[in-house]
């Protein structure tokens, strides 16, 4: 392989940067995939991948229509809008070959396990994808379009490579209690071939550790229904995660937090959570998404400081400030609650102007397990694990002064503190044994700090 890349000067002209090294380990396959953004499939650029033995990477050419848009904007921050190709190699056998907003629409946690554990069933052997050589060009091709998280769209030239992305083939409401059983026998390794298929059409689209599916809502409507997403509930929970998620997603909105659109619902075996898609208009249209790993160009095993994700987002938000006291606010909330705190959990929506804006909260629960130190970061600071009070004193950073950081909590904690009387009353209706479930998780160590500091106290 003998190609360069090319690197933008301080005044804007493009010079040729070093070549991307030729390896000849083989066999070498060369894919081209066409990139489009949005409902309309408005032409963004080329990708091409290319896989030589251990050697994997990716080159992207945007479309010159799409530079000549006059509202341009890069959909992924290490995209330059130019005209010569953008190469990005594999970082150390981990991580993506692809750039970073369409690395964001690749599966991980249960949809990455799914993935890999379905294509290499015998069962399986005729799927398009299951012969494939590079697990990321299968797990990016294998995403069901109209699922797809975020606006990109791919469509790869070689049909063998091209996974089917019809409407009817996305469950509905009425199939939930189907793809639930799905869900249960996969993960206890007992599903049959066409309960695999089901899970591959429409649980690879999103993230996360938890089972999910997307399907199609109210389709008696005349636009068709709007697509939703099914958070289902998995063999190993020790507690109704459904209605913890919308307990405290009603405690965060209380608090002043923005969370998507969410209701329980209740099936034959169990209750699921229903939220809405935060990458979706109301009338189907896709917004660009990244997230704040993908903002902040942060490989695999890196945590950089929460003061240098405000620092990217003075530069991509639409509106800093409130961005900013978002995000100050969902820090607090989450360590209140024992949730678990990464980069992961946090995303942004395109607005205009080649502005952001941080996303809406979802999948909000506590963690049940103690939560595992993390490795050592190259970049200095205190990482992610801030506490309550490391985020009190933070708070001028975040555009909030102390004396209203310190109101804000107490506010937080009054909140927090009537969960077991929120957890009662409709919708959440939780037994009297799920709100025991959850008392260690909720009543934790964070908390009762929180309550020192404004003076507060358990009712």
């Amino acid at each position: 392989m003998s190609a360069t890349t090319t690197t933008p000067t301080a005044g804007g002209a493009i010079r040729p940067a070093r070549p991307v090294p030729t390896l000849a380990y083989g066999p070498r396959s060369d894919e081209i995939l066409d990139i489009t953004m949005g409902k309309s499939e408005q032409p963004l650029g080329v990708l091409h991948h290319v896989q030589d033995g251990p050697t994997e990477c990716s080159e992207f050419t945007f479309d010159r229509r799409w530079l000549g848009r006059e509202l341009l904007f890069s959909p992924s921050p290490d995209l330059r809008c130019h005209p010569h190709g953008q190469w990005r190699a594999r970082p150390l056998g981990q991580g993506s070959p692809f750039f970073a907003a369409l690395a964001d629409t690749q599966p991980d946690g249960f949809a990455q396990a799914l993935l890999e554990r379905s294509l290499g069933e015998a069962t399986l052997t005729t799927h398009p994808l299951a012969g494939l050589e590079s697990r990321a060009l299968a797990s990016l091709c294998a995403t069901h379009d109209l699922c797809r998280l975020g606006a990109l769209r791919i469509r790869p030239r070689n049909p063998a490579l091209t996974v089917s992305g019809r409407r009817f083939d996305l469950p509905f409401t009425a199939d939930l209690d189907t793809m639930a059983e799905a869900v249960a026998a996969f993960e206890r390794g007992e599903a049959h071939e066409r309960q695999i298929r089901l899970l591959l059409s429409s649980a690879t689209a999103l993230g996360g550790s938890r089972p999910k599916v997307c399907f199609v809502q109210n389709a008696q409507k005349q636009n068709g229904g709007t697509l939703a997403v099914a958070r289902l509930p998995s063999v190993a929970d020790h507690f109704p995660v459904a209605k913890a998620e919308m307990l405290l997603g009603q405690l965060a909105r209380e608090a002043g937090i923005r969370v998507v659109d969410m209701a329980l619902k209740n099936l034959c075996s169990a209750t699921v959570l229903i939220t809405q898609r935060l990458d979706r208009d109301a009338d189907g249209g896709r917004k660009p998404y990244l997230s704040a790993r993908s903002l902040l160009l942060a490989e695999e095993g890196e945590e950089p400081d929460w003061l240098e994700l405000l620092a990217v987002m003075r530069t991509y938000s639409k509106v800093f400030g409130a961005d900013a006291r978002q995000l100050w606010l969902r820090l607090v909330f989450m360590r209140l609650i024992n949730a678990r705190v990464s980069l992961g959990k946090f995303g942004f929506v395109y607005r205009s102007f080649a502005r952001w804006e941080l996303a809406p909260a979802t999948a909000l629960r506590p963690a049940m397990e103690p939560e595992c130190q993390p490795a050592q970061s190259h970049i200095p600071g205190p990482g992610l694990r801030w506490d309550v009070d490391q985020l009190l004193k933070q708070s001028v950073a975040f555009g909030i002064s102390q004396n209203e950081a310190s109101t804000l909590l107490k506010r937080m904690v009054e909140v927090i503190s009537r969960w077991k009387v929120k957890a009662e009353q409709y919708p959440v209706r939780m037994t009297n044994t799920d709100i025991a479930s959850l008392e260690a998780a909720m009543e934790n160590a964070q908390l009762r700090k929180a309550r020192e500091l404004v003076g507060g106290r358990r009712p």
